[in-house]
């Protein structure tokens, strides 16, 4: 999901439309959800499809202590969640939230790469639920955060790509959400932009770290 080989050349497939804050055992506050992979007693929380594999270093999409990077032959799955209770297993949940890549680990988690933030509300987002635009089945558009390479105009990253065709076959959303008071907002431009400055801001309906 993530960053599978097809986020390698930056497709990212969005069509999904979980309701927010619908995700078990996960912290809400406003428009964030803090997003659990397993159950306190370490079982997962959606359905998975178990592979073997191995994660080599902290994750570059959800800086957590408990999120990974890790390959599934040659694709890489970005994030993937651990946890102590669930020893040799990682969880990579897809865009829509609605199942797992369970990765049997090949490998012990690099735990001297590990990331040092902790799950938090106040965390950058991985993923994102926009408020102003459908999709043909009739979801919310997300927008997951590209670790990969990128346009960087007016010192700001183009950092999440959706698809769903209309205005995203060939748009981006830039920087992170701007958590003013009311309705949250980030920068939507084209991929190939020139400029940011002036464009447009889109509303955000939820967001995931």
């Amino acid at each position: 999901m993530r960053l599978r080989t097809l986020w390698l050349v930056a497709v990212i497939a969005l069509a999904g439309s979980l309701a927010p804050g619908t995700v078990a055992d996960a912290s809400t506050s406003d428009a964030v959800t803090v997003f659990r992979a397993f159950t306190a007693t370490g079982k997962p929380i959606l359905p998975t499809k178990s592979v073997s594999g191995y994660c080599w270093t902290g994750s570059l999409a959800a800086p957590r202590n408990d999120a990974w990077r890790c390959f599934v032959g040659n694709g890489i799955y970005d994030p993937c969640f651990s946890s102590t209770a669930a020893p040799g297993v990682v969880l990579c949940p897809n865009y829509e939230l609605t199942s797992d890549i369970q990765i049997r680990l090949t490998r012990p988690l690099p735990l001297k790469q590990a990331d040092h933030g902790t799950a938090s509300v106040h965390g950058h987002p991985w993923l994102i639920e926009l408020e102003t635009f459908t999709v043909p089945n009739g979801g919310s558009p997300r927008c997951e955060i590209s670790t990969g390479a990128t346009n960087v105009i007016d010192g700001t990253r183009l950092n999440y790509f959706c698809t769903g065709g209309g205005a995203f076959a060939t748009m981006g959303l830039w920087g992170f959400p701007k958590r003013q008071q009311g309705t949250w907002v980030i920068v939507m431009a084209p991929f190939e932009a020139k400029t940011i400055k002036g464009a447009r801001l889109v509303a955000v309906r939820h967001m995931w770290t």
